[in-house]
């Protein structure tokens, strides 16, 4: 058998190993000038654990399975003359027990979140569905949790990841989006402040709704600082008022880092700028 790449030969095993009901990992790579001469995929249960002298003195936090067992279970694919890789050797026998046709959705080598599940999650928290809620949806969706995926685990996981990843950079995301908004609609408004290492302070937007209905509405205005978002800490001020259906309508909302004179201050300047298009100086 022969692959173009190394590459397509390690999903090619991946299924293979998804059929017989075990897991696999990467082993060894031997390269020269050219490239991967040699590419083994060996069974997850490969090996031993090695364990250093001294651990075996340390009460370990927590207990873990111990998952190797020797198994030699593996295939090698080797570099041709034309380019092209070859299975130059295979063993498939195993030293344990396989996995039950049952249990192989839960095989690790398989899982994945995609792209595609990972686009429904975040749908679902701007929707205010917690990640188990829509692991749930979508097992009921595809038919039962085996054809997700992946495991509800893994779905957590990637989430804290993907909170991880965007740490410290949320403030800059909120401000592409509102920039994103306004060249799509020119009639949306939004200004931020920042604070001395440029991390973001105060925001505040207004749509082409809300400018159309303070236009409308804009007799009485009702503002309101009270509610405060547990995640960030900060204060969530909107502008309100109420139309001729007595039904609230919003003018303008904001987030303010905190509650001091100057905060209220800069948010009110900016209000007026937005609805009403006036220019003050900051004194």
């Amino acid at each position: 058998m022969q692959f173009d790449t190394w590459e397509e030969g390690m999903p090619f095993y991946k299924m293979y190993a998804h059929e017989v009901g075990f897991s696999v990992r990467t082993w060894t790579t031997h390269k020269d000038e050219h490239g991967v001469v040699w590419k083994r995929f060996v069974c997850a249960r490969e090996g031993w654990r090695k364990v250093a002298p001294e651990e075996e003195m340390i009460k370990p936090k927590r207990k873990f399975k111990l998952t190797r067992c020797g198994c030699e279970a593996m295939i090698g694919l080797k570099r041709q003359d034309d380019g092209k890789y070859k299975v130059a050797r295979f063993v498939q026998s195993h030293t344990h027990q396989l996995i039950s046709p049952s249990k192989r959705h839960l095989i690790k080598s398989n899982r994945e979140v995609s792209s595609e599940l990972r686009s429904k999650l975040l749908t679902c928290h701007k929707a205010m569905v917690g990640t188990s809620a829509t692991y749930r949806l979508l097992s009921v969706e595809k038919g039962g949790p085996e054809n997700v995926g992946c495991t509800k685990r893994d779905f957590q996981n990637s989430h804290r990841d993907f909170k991880r990843a965007i740490k410290g950079a949320d403030g800059q995301i909120i401000v592409d989006i509102m920039k994103s908004k306004q060249a799509a609609n020119p009639a949306f408004y939004f200004d931020y402040q920042v604070d001395e290492n440029d991390k973001l302070t105060n925001i505040f937007w207004a749509d082409s709704i809300c400018r159309k209905n303070y236009s409308l509405f804009g007799e009485v205005v009702s503002f309101d600082s009270t509610y405060r978002f547990n995640r960030y800490n900060l204060v969530f001020a909107p502008f309100t008022g109420v139309n001729n259906h007595r039904s609230c309508v919003t003018f303008g909302a904001a987030f303010l880092w905190n509650e001091k004179k100057e905060s209220y201050i800069w948010l009110f300047k900016t209000f007026l700028k937005a609805i009403l298009g006036l220019r003050l100086s900051s004194s």
